[in-house]
């Protein structure tokens, strides 16, 4: 459901450039597309509980077990959790090196790894491919590196003179298609809400796998730039439906995958390397490729995110993971047990 807010924020930023780009300027829409950022950051330091399990390692356990009697009472449990102890001790020290070593967790990591990169590569090359393909061509000049008129500067102007005098400017001249780019960024929560629906049945791997090969299809599509706009229209909603939807499962798998004392660090890893994926991808849509070497490039790796995604353990079933063994990455109910009695 967490999603959501994710779709949410991306029909915020194209209805609010389309509002404001043209009329108040650069300045204005990049104050207003930073102010959900700056409430949700407050927010979630005021109003965000602490991890009771880092709590517990801080030798604050009064404070996790506020925590967690307040989640057992929100959750109708009828448990009042009386005292934390240690549950059994970790042969393995926590941390990045049990992602090398342990086997399992290994190939976890580097077959998740393809997933996060294919979908930092597939969702934000299509979204930023987007405004170059619903660019609107009666108000588009066209690029002229040598002579900077494109920008609105004179033949033999001096390219960081221009630069900044557009800097300086107000206002600005933009050429896309705001519906069309709204429209697709809506179509986004109905990738969430198939997502949700198909999480446990067929599960993890299989929604993943599904809708990011969708996705490629629609890549390739849309590498065609002469194709008809409407059938575009239709490609552009049902790639980024399709991109969301899987990275929804994606998001959802991937803590299931790895026990509590190396979750973070795997998920920092592959947030970092989705990052890798929507750099490149940042490059592919440039000028360097022609736009069906973009699309067709797009939807490779966004194949190969979901023939990865298939090659993953199905956890829809599965407990979250607690501490790591010697032979697997089998699971205890966590770093801590609870004492607890019925109210």
């Amino acid at each position: 459901y967490i999603e959501f807010f994710w779709t949410i924020g991306s029909i915020y930023t194209s209805i609010t450039a389309w509002l404001t780009l043209e009329t108040l300027g650069w300045r204005t829409f990049t104050m207003l597309a930073a102010i959900p950022t700056l409430v949700a950051s407050l927010g979630g330091l005021v109003l965000l509980p602490e991890s009771p399990r880092w709590l517990y390692e801080e030798g604050r356990s009064d404070e996790a077990l506020q925590i967690l009697n307040e989640w057992s009472k929100r959750n109708g449990s009828g448990k009042v959790f009386e005292g934390l102890k240690k549950s059994k001790e970790n042969t393995h020290p926590p941390g990045v090196t049990e992602l090398v070593t342990n086997r399992k967790l290994r190939w976890n990591l580097v077959f998740m790894a393809l997933v996060w990169f294919g979908f930092g590569v597939a969702y934000f090359g299509i979204v930023s491919l987007l405004p170059r393909i619903f660019a609107d061509i009666d108000k588009a000049e066209p690029f002229l590196p040598t002579n900077m008129t494109a920008f609105g500067g004179e033949a033999g102007d001096n390219a960081t003179e221009t630069v900044a005098r557009l800097l300086t400017e107000v206002k600005c001249d933009v050429s896309f298609n705001f519906a069309d780019i709204s429209l697709s960024s809506g179509a986004e929560v109905l990738g969430v809400v198939l997502a949700i629906f198909l999480i446990d049945r067929p599960g993890r791997t299989w929604t993943q796998g599904i809708f990011y090969a969708l996705g490629a299809l629609m890549a390739i599509v849309l590498g065609f730039r002469s194709i008809n706009l409407n059938i575009l229209t239709v490609a552009a909603c049902v790639a980024r439906l399709s991109e969301m939807a899987a990275c929804s499962a994606t998001w959802v798998h991937t803590p299931e995958l790895f026990p509590t004392s190396v979750r973070a660090e795997a998920h920092g890893m592959l947030n970092l390397v989705s990052k890798a994926g929507a750099f490149l991808g940042q490059y592919l849509i440039s000028d360097a490729f022609s736009q069906k070497v973009c699309g067709f490039t797009m939807a490779g790796i966004s194949l190969l995110a979901g023939l990865a995604a298939l090659a993953l353990p199905e956890t829809a079933l599965d407990e979250l993971k607690g501490e790591l063994t010697d032979d697997s990455c089998s699971e205890d109910e966590g770093s801590a047990e609870t004492s607890s009695s019925e109210e």
